[in-house]
């Protein structure tokens, strides 16, 4: 009877989840159990609404309609009835491409924000740095009433070698409250503004955040390796806070604009 009942225990210990009781909970540190922040998750939508298409342009490839292109980010404050949200610069870019200035008589590009639970609100571009000039590929957005929970900032940089997660939407996958959840390895800086980790990403994963094993901030995604996404690159730490302090900064000396 009792080997029958240590039987059952030892079924049991393997069978259970070493996250049954907390769902989001750190599963690659289960000592500490630390809540993974998917709820700092924040989707971004950049609609594209074309109007009207100009005439007499030959095989002209406008068509009148609205266009969705997707991203990720993540709340880093919750202030003054809102969120603001960091992502990358490309995803809140306002910029038409240029085949849409060249072929388009009327359009508009706005951008939302939608929280875990799929709630959408307008958002605004408060700052955006971009790749182009100085490596930094950053923004933040101000999303007036969005409701989700802020997430800080690591106090240090990883080390090469530890296990990093991410928290995005590859593709625009999202089905809220589902996120998807990866894991890498933080492998090191490429330069002297950004780092590598081996979390896979695509279309979509921009603007994700990049957490440690203590759920800190410690990057943003950017780009990957069209042939091989398993290498990304991200905003390192020292560059996503140095970008952070001024962006704010622009925020508070500018919270009329972004909130009424």
């Amino acid at each position: 009877m009792k080997i029958f009942l240590s039987l059952i225990a030892i079924i049991l210990i393997i069978m259970t989840p070493a996250c049954i009781r907390k769902p989001h909970c750190n599963c690659f540190n289960t000592k500490s159990k630390i809540l993974l922040p998917a709820f700092s998750f924040v989707k971004i939508h950049k609609t594209m609404n074309v109007l009207k298409c100009k005439k007499n342009i030959k095989d002209s490839p406008c068509v009148v309609g609205k266009y969705i292109i997707q991203g990720s980010g993540v709340a880093i404050k919750n202030t003054d009835g809102g969120t603001l949200v960091l992502s990358a610069a490309h995803v809140c870019d306002l910029t038409p491409p240029e085949v849409l200035v060249k072929t388009a008589e009327k359009w508009n590009v706005s951008l939302t924000a939608l929280n875990l639970y799929g709630v959408s609100k307008p958002a605004k571009t408060v700052s955006a740095t971009f790749a182009k000039n100085d490596l930094t590929d950053l923004c933040l957005l101000f999303s007036k009433d969005l409701q989700t929970t802020a997430v800080g900032l690591a106090r240090r940089n990883p080390e090469v070698g530890d296990q990093v997660i991410s928290i995005n939407s590859p593709m625009g996958i999202f089905h809220p409250p589902t996120v998807p959840i990866l894991s890498g390895i933080y492998s090191g800086p490429v330069n002297q503004v950004n780092d590598m980790v081996t979390i896979p990403s695509i279309g979509g994963s921009s603007g994700g955040a990049v957490f440690n094993q203590e759920m800190k901030l410690v990057g943003i995604v950017f780009a990957s390796v069209r042939k091989f996404p398993h290498i990304t690159l991200v905003s390192s730490l020292t560059t996503t806070r140095k970008f952070l302090r001024m962006a704010l900064s622009e925020f508070r000396q500018n919270k009329k604009k972004f909130t009424q």
